[in-house]
């Protein structure tokens, strides 16, 4: 008996929107993924540890989706079964900007451990949309293998969809959606993809209801997750935006335009002083110039709000300064609110510090590395081989000036001590600046000035300090001071290479602790979620 060709273009339409369906629930897997991450790194930064721990909680929801929808796609009509998993998994997916401002701010990360932290906020962001957009192939599957024989083909084919589906997912939103797009929207379109891609399923009543309510009920409850974190309570947002590496947020408050990255502070400029450094840590980049004082050229690594390079050109109208950023929107977001102006003497590389060190053939005198969070520092910017690199940069007679924040004993003094003692083992000289008065323990921005020339004594630098008249200005004699008498003990530490750099357990005791919280969000300036 022949099949009528009305059949055969029906089954092929439902074959197709089926396809469809797994191809952009697969996608959607990947764009939420991806811009989940975008929800959790400001409270616990952009670590191994953050992106262990949603990576783990994707991978296992899917796999729960998979068996449970599996199970279910066997005593249930699997017709039914996808659409429910399908416009339930948009639902959760549209209110998970409303869900992320309430819930993520009630799991404080100085209260609860910080791996329980990123796993639960994980669960709360991605969970259940994952587990539910798990369940899609399997039951495309069980509409698909009517017969035995096909079932190989036909699982490898909708399972070939579904990846084809994630990649292109992955793509679409690292290099369009992230950078163009805030979060809050890029989940109001994954949520409406997966409504459009499944109405052709649903009699179009019911779907046009459905949509109605949606828009009623769940987008202007949409509050943003940055936006709550950001409120006017912490100031005047002049500036709200996502690049590929990071979420910006520029804020004035106090007379001061504050520049947060992913929800931590990394730089401020004084309203009515655009030139002048408005932290103590940054103060201390001027070390390079008091101890080489005929330096002609120094390089940044890590340009954020571009206080120091701005400082060094004005003070120094000899100098050369290249900084290298790798984030372009912090660039132009500096430009644009930071008071920074193109200058001749001011070159600006958009690229990592560690690759363009690997292939600039430039010389310095200084080389200042402000690079690092309290929460995240690059390991490939912590080893051997790194500084390595930078000494083979640095003219004779040149120093390297480096900004991390930790203690000078106790547990949240391990990041610390493993890069003294990394940098140890290439120059000859390193001195270890504490920026603040206070316990040995106390957690703050501590300056290491590496060299291979004979450092001053303690005593000396005070005086040298004082003669010096922008040193002067800036009371470099009074951190000088704070310095240490003995070196700092390394026996218990790791030295650092590339292959070894376990930067996040160094961390753990510094972000992890309510001792470094409270310094960070007191003294160096408050979390813009804190």
């Amino acid at each position: 008996m022949r099949t009528r060709p009305g059949v055969i273009e029906g089954n092929r339409l439902r074959s197709s929107l089926l396809l469809l369906n797994v191809v952009v629930a697969g996608a959607v897997v990947m764009v939420l993924e991806l811009t989940g991450s975008r929800v959790i790194t400001p409270i616990y930064g952009s670590s191994v540890m953050t992106w262990g721990g949603l990576i783990g909680v994707v991978l296992t929801s899917l796999s729960l989706g998979y068996a449970v929808s599996g199970a279910l796609a066997d005593r249930t009509s699997p017709r039914t079964l996808l659409k429910l998993l399908i416009i339930s998994a948009s639902i959760y997916i549209l209110v998970t900007p409303t869900l992320s401002a309430i819930v993520l701010r009630e799991l404080d990360p100085m209260l609860i451990d910080e791996r329980l932290g990123v796993v639960l906020s994980s669960l709360m962001v991605l969970g259940p949309s994952t587990f539910l957009l798990g369940g899609v192939t399997p039951v495309a599957l069980k509409l698909r293998a009517s017969e035995l024989s096909s079932i190989g083909k036909v699982s490898g084919n909708l399972y070939a969809y579904s990846t084809l589906g994630s990649i292109a997912g992955t793509f679409l939103t690292t290099f369009v959606l992230i950078p163009l797009l805030d979060v809050n929207m890029i989940f109001y379109l994954s949520g409406a993809s997966l409504l459009i891609a499944v109405a052709p399923l649903i009699r179009p009543r019911k779907m046009l209801v459905a949509l109605v309510l949606i828009v009623i009920f769940f987008y202007p409850q949409g509050v943003t997750f940055y936006l709550t974190c950001s409120s006017s309570m912490l100031g005047d947002v002049k500036y709200r935006g996502e690049s590929l590496y990071n979420n910006i947020v520029v804020i004035d408050r106090g007379g001061v335009r504050y520049l947060y990255l992913n929800g931590l502070l990394h730089s401020g400029m004084s309203l009515s002083d655009p030139y002048a450094l408005v932290f103590d840590y940054t103060k201390l980049f001027a070390a390079g110039p008091l101890l080489v004082p005929n330096a002609s050229r120094t390089l940044f690594i890590g340009g954020g709000g571009f206080s120091g390079p701005k400082f060094f050109l004005k003070s120094y109208e000899l100098m050369m300064v290249d900084v290298v950023e790798i984030d372009p929107a912090v660039v132009e977001v500096a430009k644009k609110y930071f008071e920074l102006r193109d200058d001749p003497r001011l070159n600006i590389y958009v690229e990592d510090g560690r690759r363009y060190l690997a292939r600039t053939s430039e010389e310095y005198d200084i080389i200042i590395i402000d690079a690092y969070s309290k929460n995240y520092i690059p390991f490939h910017l912590m080893t051997i081989e790194f500084y390595t690199l930078v000494k083979s940069h640095l003219k004779k007679g040149g120093v390297v000036i480096l900004n991390i924040i930790a203690s000078l004993e106790g547990p949240t003094s391990d990041i610390l001590r493993a890069e003294y003692k990394t940098i140890r083992s290439v120059f000859s000289e390193v001195a270890v600046v504490p920026v603040y008065a206070g316990s040995g323990s106390q957690v703050q921005n501590i300056i290491l000035i590496a060299t291979d020339m004979e450092l001053p004594s303690k005593e000396d630098l005070v005086v040298w300090a004082v003669r010096d008249n922008v040193s002067s200005m800036l009371g470099l004699n009074r951190f000088f001071g704070l310095m240490p008498s003995s070196e700092l003990p390394v026996m218990d530490v790791p030295l650092l290479h590339d292959s070894y750099a376990p930067v996040e357990n160094l961390l753990n005791p510094v972000t992890g602790t309510r001792l470094g919280r409270e310094y960070y969000l007191g003294v160096t300036g408050p979390s813009i979620c804190g």
